[in-house]
C-alpha cells in the first residue's frame, strides 16, 4: 500500500478525538495571525468562513474552539469584537456531506471527513454515525452553538450572522470594521454529486433538528447558553 493509502486508512479508522487533536495542533497557530485584526472570526464549518477570511486577506482561523487555546491567546481575542455566521444545521449537514467527497477524491483525508465519505446515501451516514456524542466531538459537525459559547465563557461578545443573509450582512460587517473595498467570493462551495443519495427522508430531517436544536435556537433568536 502507498504512503497515502496508509495515511487515508489511518484517518478513515482514527478516534474523531486523535483527529481533532492533528487538526487543532495543525491551526491553532493561525488563530494568532489575527491578533492584529480589527475582530475575530469564529469559523463554523461550511459557513463561509474562508470566503471572509480571504476578503480580510488573512489565513482561515480554523475550526477551534476558543476555550481549547492557550490562555494568553484566549484573552487577547476575547478583547476584540468577534463574529460567527451561523447556517441552518441541516444545509449545513448537506453540504458537509457533499464536501467530504469531493474532498476526500481531490486530496488526501485529513481533514478527518474520510469515514463520511464512505457513504452514498445521506441516510445511511445519519443512522450510523450521527449521534450526540459524535457531533459534540467532530469539530466538523459540531454545532454552531458550541463554537459560540466557548468563545463567550471565554469573554468575548460575539456578533452572529445569520448564513442566509450572508452576502449583504457580512459586508456591511466588514466596511464597519474598516474594511471599505472587499470581494466576498465563494470558498469550498460544495456542487452537486450525481452518485449521492442527498434527499433525506423524514426521520433523517427530525432527527437532525432534534441533535441541532440549540443551533436552531441560536437562528431564531431563543438562545441560551446549552453546552
Amino acid at each position: 500500500m502507498s504512503f497515502l493509502g496508509i495515511k487515508n486508512a489511518f484517518y478513515k479508522n482514527a478516534p474523531t478525538s486523535i483527529i481533532n487533536y492533528l487538526y487543532y495542533r495543525r491551526y491553532r497557530r493561525r488563530s494568532e495571525l489575527w491578533i492584529n485584526a480589527p475582530f475575530y472570526l469564529i469559523h463554523i464549518p461550511k459557513s463561509g468562513g474562508k470566503s471572509i477570511s480571504a476578503a480580510v486577506n488573512l489565513d482561515d482561523p480554523g475550526h477551534i474552539l476558543m476555550e481549547d487555546l492557550p490562555q494568553s491567546l484566549q484573552k487577547q481575542l476575547a478583547h476584540k469584537p468577534c463574529l460567527a455566521v451561523v447556517r441552518e444545521p441541516v444545509a449545513r449537514l448537506i453540504s458537509t456531506f457533499k464536501y467530504a467527497h469531493r474532498n476526500y477524491k481531490r486530496k488526501s483525508s485529513a481533514t478527518g471527513l474520510a469515514s463520511v465519505a464512505s457513504y452514498y446515501d445521506i441516510n445511511d451516514f445519519i443512522e450510523n454515525q450521527v449521534n450526540p456524542d459524535f457531533v459534540n466531538k467532530h469539530y466538523f459537525f459540531m454545532p454552531a452553538s458550541r463554537y459560540i459559547n466557548s468563545a463567550m465563557r471565554c469573554g468575548a461578545k460575539v456578533d452572529i450572522i445569520d448564513f442566509a443573509d450572508f452576502e449583504c450582512e457580512v459586508e456591511r460587517y466588514l466596511k464597519a470594521a474598516g474594511f471599505l473595498s472587499i470581494s466576498l467570493g465563494q470558498e469550498n462551495v460544495s456542487f452537486e454529486t450525481p452518485d449521492l443519495n442527498i434527499s433525506l427522508s423524514p426521520e433523517s430531517k427530525n432527527y437532525l433538528e432534534y441533535i441541532y436544536n440549540a443551533d436552531l435556537d441560536l437562528l431564531s433568536g431563543q438562545a441560551g447558553d446549552s453546552d
